[in-house]
């Protein structure tokens, strides 16, 4: 588990307040194991900039939910 305060790596990801790809980090604190629909999902918060004051970015937060690309299509019924 991480420690209070810790900043993830930097990723380029899409920001919906800038409306680009931008650097961003994952705020560590808040990750959690969660359910969604049945599957498992990872929840992270990710903020806009190179740090937890979301310098060199807009500061903006959001989550993200990542989950296992073969356990998703089962669900939907998708096959490769």
């Amino acid at each position: 588990m991480a420690t209070h305060g810790t900043v993830g790596k930097g990723a380029m990801k899409f920001c919906p307040n800038c409306q680009d790809v931008v650097e961003t980090r994952v705020m560590e604190e808040f990750n959690e194991n969660v359910q969604v629909a049945g599957l498992h999902a990872k929840r992270r918060k990710v903020i806009c900039g190179i740090d937890r004051d979301g310098t060199k970015g807009c500061g903006h937060t959001w989550f993200t939910l990542d989950v296992i690309e073969t356990d998703l299509k089962l669900k939907l019924g998708i096959q490769d």
